[in-house]
């Protein structure tokens, strides 16, 4: 007679066979690197030992514990769905280290009648010592994060009081010097010596980082293509990586090849959305600039330039994207191709169906215009606005020197409120409860900024509204028209929007012609406002500039 023995001696039986979610987390920071094979040894000892099922394993390889923002969000899901059982965890840190991140998660994961188990901290969640002994291990974990995010900023400010960057590690277009170096004369095979980046001029790679500025200024190249440009000259990222728009745009913008450093000591952006500020301020460092002042500052305005625009107008179909104007509504227009191989420009408001009557232009004949108003340049011809007696002037708004005086004494007021604030609190803080205490350092702080902000626009708008000098453009025309036809279509509009403030298309005399004024960006800066009640007015008493009509 055969004995039947219980499924528990059956061997891999199991009791429950609950399926549960592995979650495996390696910190970014040093000393928490824990191997995710030691995490997954551990967590696969806890499954046989308790007889259960692990359904799916989630790693998240150097990853924060501090933000939430993680594969384990997934994993909360799937519990949610009935999908598993619980979450086990090494410990119960890799779960999180943020305060309110921990709490919200666990109360998803417990509301549903999830679980989180760690595998190597036995803790029965399901009594109050439990859940107490839990609670003490998670506010550990939040504890040492904050304790190493403390450590981390005094080293990050020591590092800047010295001029170097903030991490210390290679920068492209340098050769860095450690602090630290291999010595087999010193008694533990180390020297220490004064860290510094040197321009790597023998591998060119400086060089070549300085001609990506100089290239994306001058000719207006994209940042997908210089990226694929130093690909192919075979230079990669200090991680050994392949450039890509995204990496190298970061890179220049950061200001490190112009000889800066960059900080967000000022930041007051929630902290969900830290990583995306830009609050930066930047201060010269240590380290040799591979461009100069002035090309780093035409960068920032290349850059600014191109973010206005909308982003089909940033990679240039045709050479008047973004400067052909309808004379009668000065709203834009759009360029149709035709099967002859030309373009056809027409009204975008007409075209929408909008008050405007329209114009239209042929982009073969709006070249022509173009070269001849180059040539007309490059002649020396006297290009000098002049501006009409009686023309008509219309106010556009407040005036702007008032603005500004209102809101540079606005600035100084609220400046000096919160000042007297604090040193009032500082010398008698029990006149003020905390509570409004901060309430009204806030409330304070907020309207000081907000003048400055409005300063800060009044500075951009009279930096943009600058008008260039004839005689500062002239040897840019003289010098690229001889090359014009070798310059690809992208290369002609950027060059066009240094010199063409745009062109105004005007109705066709006649079937078989086109009628355009070009407004060079010399000329004054129109002073009535744009728009549909303008549309009688002749462009010969609104703007100045050089008008054709081509036939």
């Amino acid at each position: 007679m055969t004995a039947i023995l219980p499924a528990t001696f059956l061997p891999g039986a199991s009791l429950d066979d609950e399926p549960w979610i592995a979650y495996i987390r390696v910190s970014t920071w040093r000393e928490e690197k824990i191997s995710p094979e030691i995490q997954r040894a551990a967590i696969k000892e806890w499954a046989r030992r308790n007889r259960k099922r692990i359904v799916k394993w989630i790693p998240d390889l150097d990853v924060s514990g501090r933000t939430f923002k993680r594969k384990i969000m997934g994993a909360i899901e799937m519990i949610e769905n009935g999908k598993a059982r619980g979450i086990v965890v090494w410990r119960y840190s890799r779960f999180g280290r943020d305060r309110v991140g921990n709490a919200v998660n666990l109360a998803r994961v417990e509301n549903v009648g999830g679980m989180l188990i760690s595998a190597t901290e036995p803790v029965d969640a399901a009594t109050a010592i439990g859940r107490f002994q839990r609670g003490m291990m998670l506010e550990f974990a939040a504890f040492e994060s904050d304790r190493t995010g403390e450590q981390w900023k005094e080293v990050h400010a020591h590092r800047l009081g010295l001029l170097l960057p903030s991490g210390g590690r290679p920068r492209f277009g340098y050769i860095w010097h450690r602090r630290r170096i291999p010595d087999a004369t010193a008694p533990d095979g180390w020297r220490l010596q004064q860290e510094w980046y040197e321009p790597d001029v023998p591998t060119e790679a400086g060089p070549a980082l300085a001609d990506a500025y100089l290239e994306h200024v001058n000719m207006g190249t994209g940042f997908k293509t210089l990226a694929e440009g130093l690909t192919e000259q075979g230079f990669v990222t200090t991680r050994g990586k392949r450039w890509t728009d995204t990496s190298l745009l970061r890179y220049m913008d950061s200001g490190f090849p112009a000889g800066l450093l960059q900080v967000r000591d000022n930041c007051m952006c929630p902290k969900n959305k830290k990583s995306s500020c830009r609050h930066w301020r930047r201060f010269q460092g240590a380290q040799e600039p591979l461009i100069s002042e002035e090309a780093w500052e035409a960068y920032g305005e290349r850059r600014k330039t191109v973010a206005s625009r909308p982003p089909r107008a940033r990679h240039a179909t045709y050479e008047h994207t973004s400067l052909t104007k309808c004379i009668r509504c000065r709203g834009a227009m759009t360029a149709h191709p035709k099967d002859s191989g030309d373009a056809y420009w027409r009204c975008v408001r007409r075209d929408h169906g909008g008050d405007c009557e329209g114009v239209t232009a042929t982009d073969s004949d709006l070249k022509k215009i173009v070269r001849e108003f180059m040539e007309e340049v490059a002649e020396g011809i006297d290009c000098a606005p002049v501006i009409p007696i009686n023309a008509p002037r219309r106010p556009v708004g407040p005036d702007p020197a008032a603005e500004k005086a209102r809101l540079t004494a606005e600035h100084a007021k609220w400046s000096a409120a919160l000042t007297r604030l604090i040193t009032d609190y500082a010398v008698n803080p029990d006149r003020y409860p905390d509570a409004e205490y901060d309430k009204a350092r806030k409330d304070m702080e907020g309207k000081r900024d907000a003048a400055l902000e409005g300063l800060a626009k009044f500075e951009e708008t009279e930096k943009k509204e600058e008008t260039p000098k004839f005689e500062d453009l002239r040897p840019l025309v003289v010098g690229v028209l001889p090359e014009w036809e070798t310059f690809t279509v992208q290369h002609r509009n950027t060059i066009l929007h240094k010199i063409i403030r745009h062109i105004l298309v005007s109705p066709r005399p006649s079937r078989f012609e086109t009628a355009a004024r070009v407004v060079p960006v010399w000329a004054p800066v129109e002073e009535a406002a744009h728009g549909a009640a303008e549309a009688s007015v002749s462009s010969e008493d609104m703007f100045d500039g050089i008008a054709w009509s081509i036939a």
